[in-house]
């Protein structure tokens, strides 16, 4: 019996394909891995510790599409198909995988797909074999959260209470400089990614990430996830 995996698009639902495997997957961490407890620098006072998420998952699969001389184009083009969204979507689908493979419970989306050596038949030119190696990485949707005016407006009364610091406006939120504060601690305080801090220097002119004043106020772009 042949050893392999089944991958199905979930979201929305599609046809299954089963594949072989041609050899041990491999499990990692995507480029931007780094995670948990970061030591951020604070000027003039003792470095702060702060905690933020790992990188999603990475798997890459080896695997083959074995057509035992018949074709299999239709599989190939179904691939081919997870790479793009679907008429009328607005991204690829999500995928789901069964097989005896790491974290086969999770949902993942394709990355990308190596299209190796391929058996022809040769009256009809069409593929009846197909080596592939795959990418995916973990799917961990986006919590984009759209607040009501009441909401908004509750935020507001919490923010000025002095329990955040911010201020929640129409376009964003603004942000009123505490003693230790720098410019990485507020991104990840109220945008929940520590690189979104470029923009918020960026939205303020600020050139020296540095120069933060106490009860300076900073306009904080809207948290989109």
């Amino acid at each position: 019996m042949t050893v392999g995996v089944r991958i199905q698009a979930e979201v929305p639902p599609g046809p299954s394909i089963f594949f072989g495997l041609r050899g041990d997957s491999e499990l990692s961490r995507g480029s931007s891995g780094v995670g948990g407890w970061q030591i951020v620098d604070r000027p003039r006072r003792k470095a702060s510790t702060e905690w933020t998420d790992y990188a999603p998952w990475q798997l890459t699969l080896p695997l083959i599409l074995e057509g035992y001389d018949t074709s299999v184009e239709a599989q190939i083009a179904v691939v081919e198909s997870w790479d793009v969204p679907p008429s009328g979507g607005l991204q690829p689908p999500v995928l789901g995988i069964a097989g005896p493979i790491p974290h086969h419970d999770l949902q993942w989306v394709l990355y990308s797909a190596d299209w190796k050596d391929s058996l022809k038949d040769p009256a009809t030119g069409e593929r009846t074999q197909q080596t592939v190696d795959v990418v995916l990485w973990e799917y961990s949707p986006a919590s984009t959260t759209v607040m009501t005016p009441a909401q908004a407006a509750q935020q507001a009364t919490l923010a000025s209470s002095g329990s955040t610091g911010s201020t929640v406006t129409a376009s964003g939120q603004t942000y009123t400089v505490r003693s230790g504060d720098t410019l990485w601690a507020i991104a990840v305080r109220l945008l929940g990614n520590a690189n979104a801090w470029t923009s918020i220097a960026t939205l303020n002119s600020i050139r020296d990430p540095r120069s933060l004043q106490v009860g300076q106020v900073l306009q904080v772009p809207a948290r989109t996830r």
